[in-house]
């Protein structure tokens, strides 16, 4: 006698909660006194006792599963099927299946145990990955680090509605190599997706955390922060600001090999009588540099002489 799976087919996927239905051909085996079993390795997965001998794997857990299938007849004799592998994958392995994450900087945890390379999407390291979905609810600058849980697992902040039309806004991969963490501006109201990859030899759960910084109050132009007509201190920062269309390139700090961030801030100031002015710059990271202008809107400005 012969058996053969014939349910499920080799190499099948399913997502974790799933009961897998087995299924079976016999040849040359009577249905009397015998029933079919199911292994992964030594182990028991599911029994069928009477024809058409189907079974039930109630709720396997996340990885690759190599199953046989052993018919036994009245007389003890058997016959094992060739091994099949199936896998069970998270619930969010599919672009389509993101699960949403909540909050100005949003932190969970998963695992690529089990999660496959979706046709079309990032293929950094040949490994699995799950998919997330985030909108924040304000305008700023995300950071976003992942833990290291065996190999390097990377992360990717993307927009676009499939996974054919992706667009990165930001990620930890290089292309010399990876780290475990970046930055980026994010927009209020803009849905991203959020893709976690582990590797092909080493899949792994994971932790992401994030940091958050909202615009600063004087980000635009328009918003400038009034300067005190005699002097005075005034703080702020720029790490979450952005770049407006039409303002001056011209303050580009190469300074020690850096190039413009265009991460920009504006304040106003009238003179209260003729005379000279004096501003000074004080940050505690890289190099800034400051421009002052005349102008009432971005494309009027100018340098003055």
């Amino acid at each position: 006698m012969t058996i053969t799976i014939a349910s499920p087919v080799d190499g099948a996927s399913f997502q974790i909660g799933t009961n897998i239905q087995f299924s079976v051909n016999l040849e040359n085996a009577s249905s009397n006194g015998v029933h079919v079993t199911y292994y992964e390795g030594a182990k028991v997965r599911a029994r069928a006792t009477a024809p058409p001998f189907d079974a039930t794997w109630h709720a396997p857990g996340l990885g690759l599963h190599a199953i046989t299938a052993v018919v036994t007849d009245k007389a003890g004799d058997q016959a094992t099927s060739q091994s099949i592998m199936i896998s069970v994958g998270p619930r969010n392995d599919q672009f389509d299946h993101a699960i949403p994450v909540k909050g100005k900087a949003p932190t969970f945890s998963g695992t690529t145990l089990g999660a496959s390379l979706e046709p079309g999407e990032p293929n950094w390291n040949g490994g699995g990955s799950v998919w997330y979905s985030w909108t924040p609810t304000s305008s700023g600058r995300l950071g976003m680090s992942i833990s290291k849980g065996g190999d390097e697992p990377l992360i990717g902040l993307y927009t676009g509605d499939s996974v054919s039309n992706l667009t990165t806004v930001g990620s930890s991969w290089l292309p010399y190599g990876w780290i475990n963490a970046f930055d980026c501006a994010v927009q209020a109201g803009t849905n991203y997706k959020i893709l976690v990859s582990g590797t092909a030899s080493d899949p792994t759960h994971f932790v992401v955390k994030s940091a958050f910084v909202p615009l600063p109050s004087n980000d635009d132009f328009e918003n400038r922060a009034v300067l005190p007509p005699y002097g005075g201190k005034m703080t702020s920062q720029n790490f979450s600001a952005t770049w407006q269309p039409g303002e001056p390139d011209d303050l580009v700090p190469y300074t020690a090999g850096y190039g413009s961030s265009h991460r920009t801030i504006w304040w106003t100031w009238t003179a209260p009588v003729k005379g000279r002015i004096s501003f000074n710059i004080d940050c505690n990271f890289g190099a800034s540099t400051m421009g002052i202008y005349s102008g009432d809107a971005l494309l009027a400005t100018a340098i003055p002489a």
